[in-house]
C-alpha cells in the first residue's frame, strides 16, 4: 500500500480528509440529480430549502419577513414533503399475496388420455 506523504502532517491531513469527504459528498449529489429517484429529489429539495432559510437568517439581519411569508414557506415545505410522501408510495412495489389456503405444496394432475 503506498503511503501518503500528508498523512505526516496532521494539519494536511485534515485538509485531505475533508476533500475527500466533500468530494464524495458532490459526487452523491450529482448522483441523486441526475437520477431517476424522484423521492430522493423532493426531499433534497426539502432540506435545501429549510438549510437556505436558516442560513439566509443568520446572514442577514434585517427584520423577519411578515408572517404571511413564513406561513408560505412552511406551506411549500409541508406540500414538497406530501408529494414525496404520495411518490414514495406510489412506486413502492407491492407485496405479492399469498392465497389463505396455500399450504406450500403443488397441486399435480394428470389427465389420461386413450389413444383410439
Amino acid at each position: 500500500m503506498q503511503k501518503n506523504p500528508f498523512d505526516e502532517i496532521p494539519k494536511l491531513n485534515l485538509i485531505t480528509k475533508s476533500t475527500e469527504k466533500a468530494v464524495t459528498f458532490v459526487e452523491w449529489l450529482a448522483e441523486v440529480i441526475r437520477g431517476k429517484n424522484w423521492v430522493k429529489k423532493l426531499v433534497l429539495l426539502d432540506v435545501v430549502l429549510l438549510a437556505a432559510r436558516y442560513v439566509l437568517k443568520w446572514i442577514t439581519t434585517q427584520d423577519l419577513p411578515p408572517l404571511q411569508y413564513d406561513k408560505v414557506f412552511w406551506l411549500t415545505v409541508g406540500l414538497i414533503f406530501v408529494a414525496a410522501l404520495i411518490v414514495a408510495i406510489l412506486t413502492r412495489p407491492h407485496p405479492r399475496k399469498v392465497p389463505s389456503n396455500f399450504s406450500g405444496r403443488r397441486i399435480v394432475t394428470l389427465s389420461i388420455v386413450e389413444k383410439s
